[in-house]
């Protein structure tokens, strides 16, 4: 999307002012992790530093690098993306490949992949992005000049496809294994956080590499032909899929769930017979408003949720991406979400509630009532925020979301 400097100049200033209003020095409860602790702030002033070329938020990152370091003896045996090794590793790697770090300072990672490459067969069945599977190929895509990268994405290929779940030929399908735990059921995403989607566009990047191209198209294929199946039939729908097979209702409009997800996916698989389902999809998601996406929000829609995974941030972001390579024009919707980020960030800080304007939800012990929070993490919290407006000013050189399978160029 083209930006008015005007446009630039709020992006640049709200920038700046979440960066300058994260605490820094009182971060010795937040966790390491890369999806919602210290890894993701680091992520953020990193970026900062390489586009705004200030050593002081590069200061920054380093000094979160070295309290990292300090703390990661206590992960223990956790090789997730989300708060494990492989996302702690990929951190390094990617700042390694944004020439952030020197390949020298992140040798001790050959000796994390023989370490990561030999837990994939450990709850195999958990594919999920950020706690299983998934996550640690994400971690190989970036280390691909390591000799474990090709055959741990080939094995993690094998298990996709030993494991898939297809009582004919004609389709494939994945449980999600976290929800399920959690439900005491068999629940299946269509989501990229925890499902299908995600699946699909991680094998699709694997199938552009040349890796198992057979296994990975053939799963693919059958994969997406299982998704279109989980259309809505109802008249009253405002989106196109629900967020799990079975359920009758819409789902939100997100980057975790929703037609948002599909469509990034139908995006990198490019395929010519897809076109009309996909620009379908994409009319669905440009007629939806704040209301129809079921964004949480409170006080006449001015205290919202602006993060990454379910708030207005993250659908800001995925229309951009989407915009990169798009024949339909959807800047006038990008303009809406970052109208809608923007205020309400600026609400958050003139209220006070927020420091870095940046607020997310929990619920509380009783599940129903949400207890608004600020968190700094890329998930739910500034740094997410943060990034994605960083890739507004320069969608091209971003590419900080492949850790969330969202990286269109």
């Amino acid at each position: 999307m083209k930006l008015t400097l005007i446009e630039k100049q709020k992006i640049r200033l709200s920038i700046l002012s979440i960066a300058e209003n994260i605490d820094v020095g009182k971060m010795e409860n937040i966790p390491f992790s890369l999806i919602s602790g210290k890894g993701g702030v680091v992520l953020f002033f990193a970026y900062i530093f390489k586009f705004f070329k200030n050593d002081k938020y590069g200061d920054i990152a380093l000094k979160l690098l070295e309290d990292i370091i300090s703390e990661s003896n206590q992960i223990g045996n956790n090789y997730s993306l989300a708060n494990g090794f492989s996302g702690l590793g990929w951190l390094f790697q990617h700042l390694v490949n944004i020439d952030f770090l020197h390949p020298s300072e992140v040798e001790v990672l050959d000796s994390l992949d023989a370490m990561i490459y030999d837990s994939l067969e450990t709850n195999a069945e958990n594919y999920d992005l950020l706690y299983g599977l998934i996550g640690k190929g994400v971690y190989f895509l970036e280390r691909k000049d390591s000799v474990y990268s090709g055959k741990a994405l080939k094995k993690i290929v094998h298990l996709l496809y030993e494991n898939a779940m297809s009582p004919n030929s004609e389709f494939a399908y994945w449980i999600d294994s976290l929800n399920s735990e959690l439900n005491n059921d068999t629940t299946i995403s269509l989501g990229l956080a925890h499902g299908m989607s995600g699946i699909v566009s991680f094998l699709i990047e694997i199938n552009q590499q040349g890796i198992e191209t057979l296994k990975t198209g053939e799963l693919i294929d059958q994969a997406v032909k299982w998704i279109f199946k989980q259309k809505l039939t109802t008249k009253d729908r405002t989106s196109i899929f629900p967020a799990y097979q079975g359920e009758n209702s819409s789902s939100r409009m997100a980057w975790c769930q929703g037609d948002l997800g599909i469509l990034i996916m139908l995006e990198k698989l490019n395929e010519r017979n897809l076109f009309t389902d996909k620009i379908q999809l994409l009319k669905t998601c440009l007629d939806r408003d704040l209301e129809s996406s079921y964004v949480d929000c409170q006080i006449h829609n001015k205290l919202l949720d602006v993060t990454f995974c379910h708030g207005t941030s993250g659908i800001m972001h995925l229309f951009n991406r989407l915009s990169l390579n798009n024949q339909i024009n959807n800047a006038s919707k990008i303009q809406y979400w970052l109208k809608k980020t923007l205020d309400s960030i600026a609400t958050n800080r003139s209220t006070l509630l927020s420091k870095t304007g940046v607020t997310t939800f929990s619920l509380g012990e009783d599940n129903t009532n949400k207890i608004w929070m600020e968190e700094v993490g890329i998930l739910q919290g500034a740094s997410g925020v943060g990034l994605v407006l960083l890739s507004l000013l320069f969608p091209q050189e971003c590419n900080w979301d492949k850790i969330f399978l969202t990286n269109l160029t």
